[in-house]
């Protein structure tokens, strides 16, 4: 069986096989998704097991020099991403980001703890 973290905006995203067993005792329950903007990437193929693509609609645009952080909205939650400059996309178009999975944490949002 696999377990999927649906996301407002739509988003699924498969959990890593390491970490089932420790997230099914919160399925059904509202959580907080963490993931930095770092593991929040440009798509790189050959996609790993432990990486999803997501389709977004990118808010704001902030190139830093070396990097560019994109910023858009997942349903009420706002997200970013960091991007190689030549990937980053114009503000209102969409881009496809990778998620490195095995960087995702789940927040409880009732008790602040990190499962």
């Amino acid at each position: 069986d696999e377990l999927v973290l649906t996301i407002d905006g739509g988003i699924r995203l498969p959990v890593p096989a390491d970490r089932v067993k420790r997230y099914e005792a919160f399925v059904g329950r509202p959580m907080l998704v963490g993931l930095r903007p770092e593991h929040l990437t440009e798509v790189r193929r050959p996609l790993r097991a432990d990486m999803s693509v997501l389709r977004v609609k990118a808010d704001v645009v902030e190139p830093l020099g070396m990097e560019t952080m994109v910023f858009f909205r997942l349903g009420n939650a706002q997200a970013c991403a960091r991007l190689e400059p030549s990937a980053a996309p114009e503000p209102g178009e969409f881009v496809e980001l990778m998620a490195h999975l095995a960087q995702i944490h789940l927040i409880d949002p009732q008790t602040d703890v990190v499962v």
